[in-house]
């Protein structure tokens, strides 16, 4: 070869390696950056960053010992991608599979203001961005073993969990069963590493690194901050021996992780104009309503402390104290009613003040639902106090003397009925307000409403619970319901708007146009046959 062709095939040698990238770089796997954001061994009661109710550790792991027990974090950056692995021992349907309805995991939006752990109804039955896998258990019959995947995503902003049915086009909620929908196989013996991952439109389940079921999705599942929790709400007592954490599992090392972007913004609203989503340092500070569309100030009807230390009724009428013992079970509640409210509730804020004595600061508790409408503030005592309900807000921890406390209450204040609530507190040094016997009204407890009077305000079922609980029944994610196929209506309509499912549980889309990245790869292996033919004439 003469010294200007072998210069001439340097030169297309260069090309030559220029193109051969061109044409490789589309098929090449996109650079992610996974961030661990937790990897919990689950050996320890004290973990950075995790909350737990319930259960023992050991070198084991943390082992289920009751029907509500739960394990918690929160990521405080949107996640466009992620995965969430742990690994569990004890699963059978012989020993712990027994009731209805086993949500192991589940991921889902932190509602606004709200603290964990959250009550099941409304902040995670209707939260915007729910996932849960569960895993059917004996008392499903025609299932026992069968796994799926549920995904009820619906975003539509603060705060980021609605009564009111999802619209068609923001629904993008899915949901899939590992293999042919049967049971799975589940050793008490065998450790079992499961994982849930999404990003690329697509949400997955596995075992031991199998895929068993995908829900795709349009757009990025993005919830900002995301809880992830070992257990669900919906094990707080709400279906008791039915929906449960299965009784006497271990689970262990838990590794959350995954790729930080942009939150996901509400349904018609651009990225970045999200509520929230910017980083206002105010967007959980509960402010009073603004009084439009019927609402207002009601001032509280009754006020009273019940304690296990006095025998008749509490002795001091000015006095709303809340105490508990060594172990945080409550030792002194407080009872509180507010008038009937009418029209649609769209805000509910109760305040409380301490009282100005030092003594007065300490735990201010969270508010819970009381049922009983009966009770006389005149002869409630400890003995005959009504029971608290397992709907309750987040706590708001240690509070001041002579300063006003705040809770959103809007999930315990139902239009029509008047309004009963309960102040309890886990802490043993439990705060102490002023009741509206001490004297000055704008001291007293008020209840804030925003309303909007006269107008129906819809059944409260946004999701799969609708049909069940509309009649007492319980269906789908909603109530097991002792031997029906509770999810069959829901699921035969959403399965029918998603891709054939294979025995793996594919959830494949149909292929789509021919896009950039295949046409430039194209391009590029055409330009090297040109290239290497250049090089053999020379």
């Amino acid at each position: 070869m003469d010294k200007s062709a072998s210069a001439r095939w340097g030169i297309d040698r260069r090309w030559f390696v220029l193109l051969a990238v061109l044409a490789v770089a589309p098929f090449a796997a996109p650079a992610v950056r996974a961030v661990d954001y937790v990897n919990d061994p689950l050996t320890a009661p004290d973990f950075a960053g995790r909350g737990s109710r319930g259960g023992t550790f050991s070198d084991s792991g943390w082992t289920v010992t009751g029907e509500a027990d739960a394990v918690w974090y929160e990521i405080g950056e949107a996640l466009t991608s992620g995965r969430v692995e742990y690994t569990v021992t004890g699963l059978s349907l012989a020993t712990s599979l027994t009731g209805v309805d086993h949500d192991i995991l589940t991921l889902y939006q932190a509602p606004t203001g709200m603290a964990e752990p959250v009550p099941y109804s409304p902040f995670f039955r209707n939260n915007d961005f729910k996932v849960f896998t569960r895993i059917f258990g004996t008392g499903e019959t025609g299932r026992p073993g069968a796994m799926k995947l549920e995904l009820a995503f619906c975003p539509r902003g603060e705060p980021w969990y609605h009564d009111d049915a999802c619209t068609p086009e923001c629904d993008r909620s899915g949901l899939a069963y590992g293999g042919s929908g049967g049971d799975l196989g589940w050793d008490a013996a065998a450790s079992y590493r499961m994982a849930v991952a999404w990003g690329g439109e697509r949400m997955a389940f596995y075992r031991d690194g199998v895929e068993v079921g995908v829900v795709p999705y349009p757009g990025e599942w993005a919830p900002q901050p995301l809880r992830v929790r070992l257990g669900s709400p919906r094990h707080d007592g709400v279906y008791p021996g039915q929906a449960m954490m299965p009784l006497g599992i271990t689970i262990r090392d838990v590794l959350i992780q995954g790729e930080p972007g942009a939150r996901t913004p509400a349904c018609g609203a651009d990225a970045g104009t999200d509520a929230g989503a910017d980083g206002d340092a105010d967007a959980d500070v509960i402010g009073p309503p603004d009084g439009d569309g019927g609402g207002g100030e009601f001032s509280v009807l009754a006020d009273v402390t019940a304690a296990s230390w006095e025998a008749g009724v509490f002795p001091d009428v000015t006095d709303l104290n809340i105490e508990a013992d060594e172990i945080g079970g409550p030792v002194a509640v407080v009872y509180l009613r507010f008038p009937a409210v009418s029209g649609t509730i769209s805000r509910a804020v109760l305040r409380l003040h301490t009282r100005p004595e030092s003594s007065a600061a300490g735990g201010g508790g969270r508010v819970c639902a009381v049922a009983d409408d009966t009770w006389d503030e005149t002869t409630v005592t400890w003995a005959t106090r009504p029971a608290v309900g397992v709907a309750c807000t987040g706590s708001v921890g240690s509070v001041d003397p002579d300063a006003e406390v705040v809770w959103d209450v809007t999930a315990l204040v139902a239009a029509g009925v008047r309004v009963n609530l309960a102040l309890v507190s886990n802490d043993l040094n439990g705060a102490h307000c002023l009741s509206k016997e001490a004297g000055d009204p704008a001291l007293a407890p008020r209840l804030l409403v925003e309303a909007a009077p006269g107008v129906d305000g819809g059944d409260g079922t946004s999701d799969e619970d609708a049909a069940g609980e509309a009649d007492g029944a319980g269906a789908s994610e909603g109530g097991p319901d002792a031997g029906t196929d509770a999810d069959a209506a829901r699921d035969a309509a959403r399965d029918a708007a998603l891709p054939v499912e294979e025995a793996g549980g594919c959830g494949c889309r149909a292929a789509g146009s021919f896009g950039p990245a295949p046409a430039l790869a194209l391009l590029g292996l055409l330009a090297l046959v040109v290239v290497a033919r250049r090089g053999r004439r020379g």
